[in-house]
């Protein structure tokens, strides 16, 4: 599994919120679970991009 850049995992993630993509998407883009997708959700939701 290749590392992903914190930048580019911001914006997916933000792209997911926007409604531009959605989680399976997400999840495909990223290389990770589906719940790791929601753990990203409720970590960005709790306090924003800082806590990846």
């Amino acid at each position: 599994m290749q590392k992903v850049l914190f930048s580019f995992k911001k914006e997916i993630i933000g792209k997911l919120l926007r409604g531009v993509i959605n989680k399976q998407e997400t999840t495909r883009l990223l290389g990770c679970s589906p719940r790791t997708v929601r753990n990203y959700l409720a970590k960005t939701a709790v306090g924003g991009f800082v806590v990846f």
